[in-house]
């Protein structure tokens, strides 16, 4: 994840219902803690990645539909910080 540059193995596949290279599906362990909203880099390919949609029909682990991110926006939170 951005904020605490922690690096985890996951599995990144094609999502093979939508013919858009920029989607993908994300498996990983649920103790990193991903969800929803949560924005990524992906190291293999230097590029970050938006989880979009989660899959709940799955409980061994986190599987998600995520999105390459193009852009990169910064903004102030409630409290003055630059997230």
């Amino acid at each position: 994840m951005l904020d605490n540059q922690n690096i985890y193995r996951a599995l990144i596949n094609p999502n093979k219902t939508k013919q858009d290279y920029d989607d993908k599906i994300l498996s990983i362990d649920y103790n990193t803690a991903f969800g929803p909203g949560d924005v990524f880099k992906w190291e293999g390919t230097n590029s970050h990645w938006l989880i979009y949609l989660q899959a709940l029909t799955e409980d061994a682990y986190f599987r998600g539909d995520i999105r390459h991110c193009k852009y990169i926006i910064k903004f102030k939170n409630k409290n003055g910080e630059i997230k």
